[in-house]
Parts: C-alpha cells; sequence; structure tokens
C-alpha cells in the first residue's frame, strides 16, 4: 500500500520511503518531470511505476483538496485511507459538448466520487448514449429536454445495483431511490430552481413539486438527500431567519428544509458559519454569492464526516464544486 503526502505536511504526518529532501523553510519548486523521469530510467517495471505515479497524484489530488482542514490530522486519514462515500455537486453550464462530459468524467475519476449531480446540463436527448459504457461511470438524464435547464445523476457503477427506482421526467427535477443492508432506503434528489425572477410562478409550482416529493420521502421512509443549485441566495436566507422574517416566496422550498431539521452540509462543517463562502461568482456582474449546497435528512444512516467547495480545473464553470464525504458504507 502506497503511503501519502504532501508538501509542507502536519507534523506526524509521513513521508514515503523516497521522497523529495528540502530544506527547513525552503521555497525551491521540485521538478516534478526530472524525478519521475530519473525513476523512469531506473525502474524496470514501467507498468508498476506507472500505477504508482498515478496513485500519488490521486493521494495528491485529493490531499490538496483538504487543505482547509487544520488540526485535524485524524480526520484527514479518515477522509484519505477509509474509502468514504464521496457526494459532489455541480451547476456545469452546459454539458453537451462531449469533451467536456468526458473531462468531467475524468474529474470524477481522479477525486474518486461515487455520485456526483449535474445541473444546467443543456443536454440533448442524445445524452443518455454518449458515454453509455463507461468502465467506471452510469448517468442517469432528466428526459425532458430544455436547452436552459436539464439535470442529471452520475454514479459510480458499484453502486447501481442498489438502484430499485429512477424518476427522469422533469427538466429541473429528478430523483434516484436505493436500497441497502438492514432495510435502510435513501432518495437522492436533484434540483435546478428557475434563476429568471420573473418566472415567479413556474418557480412556486416547482417549489410546491419538491416539498410533496420530500414529504411522500418521509412518509415512505426514505432517508433524503436533495441537493444541487437552488438559485436563491443561502446567505440572505439564514439572515432573514434569524430575524425571525417569513422572507422572499423564493426560500418556500428553504424554509421547509429549515424547519424539517434538514442539515445544510457546507454551513455545518464550515470554518466560519457566518461566511461559508460563495459557490457561484458571476461574469455578468461580479457578485460571488452562494447559491447551491447539499441538504441531508435528519438522523441520516451515513454520518457526513466533511463537507467543503473546491474549483474545476479539468473544464469551465462558473460554479463551485460542492464535495461531501460520508461515513464509508458496504458496496457488495
Amino acid at each position: 500500500m502506497f503511503r501519502v503526502w504532501r508538501l509542507n505536511a502536519s507534523k506526524g504526518v509521513p513521508l514515503p520511503s523516497q521522497s523529495f529532501s528540502l530544506a527547513k523553510g525552503s521555497n525551491d519548486k521540485i521538478d516534478l518531470t526530472h524525478f519521475f523521469l530519473k525513476q523512469l530510467s531506473e525502474q524496470s517495471d514501467i507498468s508498476n511505476l506507472l500505477n504508482s505515479n498515478y496513485k500519488q497524484h490521486q493521494a495528491t489530488l485529493i490531499h490538496h483538496d483538504l487543505d482547509s482542514l487544520e488540526h485535524q490530522d485524524g480526520l484527514i486519514n479518515q477522509l484519505l485511507t477509509a474509502n468514504p462515500l464521496t457526494i459532489t455537486t455541480h451547476n456545469t453550464r452546459n454539458l453537451s459538448d462531449t469533451t467536456k462530459y468526458t473531462q468531467l468524467l475524468e474529474n470524477l475519476t481522479l477525486h474518486k466520487v461515487d455520485f456526483c449531480d449535474v445541473t444546467e446540463t443543456g443536454h440533448s436527448k442524445g445524452q443518455k448514449y454518449k458515454m453509455k459504457h463507461h468502465k467506471d461511470f452510469l448517468a442517469f438524464w432528466s428526459s425532458s429536454i430544455n436547452r436552459y435547464a436539464g439535470v442529471g445523476l452520475i454514479i459510480h457503477r458499484k453502486w447501481c445495483p442498489f438502484i430499485q427506482f429512477t424518476f427522469l421526467h422533469n427538466d429541473r427535477f429528478i430523483y434516484v431511490d436505493l436500497y441497502f443492508k438492514g432495510n435502510i432506503k435513501v432518495r437522492i434528489i436533484i434540483v435546478y430552481i428557475h434563476v429568471d425572477p420573473t418566472t415567479r410562478q413556474q418557480r412556486q409550482i416547482l417549489q410546491s413539486q419538491l416539498i410533496e416529493l420530500l414529504k411522500a420521502s418521509h412518509n415512505d421512509q426514505y432517508h433524503t438527500i436533495i441537493m444541487s443549485d437552488f438559485n436563491a441566495n443561502l446567505d440572505k436566507f439564514y439572515t432573514s431567519i434569524s430575524k425571525h422574517n417569513k422572507g422572499s416566496w423564493q426560500y418556500t422550498l428553504l424554509h421547509y428544509l429549515q424547519q424539517h431539521r434538514f442539515s445544510d452540509l457546507q454551513l455545518l462543517f464550515s470554518a466560519d458559519p457566518q461566511h461559508p463562502g460563495h459557490t457561484f461568482e458571476s461574469c455578468q456582474n461580479e457578485a460571488i454569492i452562494r447559491i447551491d449546497t447539499i441538504f441531508v435528512f435528519p438522523n441520516f444512516p451515513f454520518s457526513p464526516l466533511y463537507c467543503h467547495t473546491r474549483k474545476s480545473f479539468l473544464y469551465l464553470s462558473d460554479h463551485l464544486i460542492i464535495a461531501a464525504y460520508f461515513q464509508p458504507i458496504e458496496s457488495k
């Protein structure tokens, strides 16, 4: 088993036996290419070296995701070694391009993601045929086509045997039901609320539909995750309820979630609950706001361990990725 390392690691974090030597306080950059080629020239089994280098690259990526965690070496070690269930949400700002979709799947592989929801995909009817035979992931797409909306859920194939039902017949929300050992029923709901403030009626109808779905999910004893782009300023919403204001009609769904004790994971794990950080940066007016998140049902059977945001470097979007990690569960 390879050992995880990072530069400037906290005291007590192990380094590999073949690691770089840095003088204390040195700011010298390491020539990773030279180091890799040197190993390559000395390695008789090149396939082992390539595999080791790939694993180290994966570990470095994941460890970089956790840079904001300070003085929590135990949690970092758990996230890196215990194979947690990883769920992400991202407004991809169109995913109809095959190259961008391929880059997204590569990103999921590198970060060992189990479930990823995508919104504002603008996909066509042919989307379900793209990468249909990908070795690691299977995707479900909204079947109602809308070039200004569209949602999807990409699932690692190891979880496919647990899928019992899918609802895909809406361009702004879909859901997937999974049954786990111990009579545990989980429902994952993906939503993309209207962004246009003039679509008040459509937005209110959608929020009502989602609230009815949440009520039905509770009555049917599902443990529910609802996530993605709510297109409402979450910080303003929490400020409103702290002042006991009923708030805008835009917050109808958020009020329901708050009243029924759903946990906003980004807020829950933020170092500063008053300023948990933005998820969207507008290119038009430079507005920086938090409109995306992951909500989980109270007493969710797989305890959340951590949640944070990160950028996408393989494909473009003006939204950040939100990643949540949960305690490991059996996939067999």
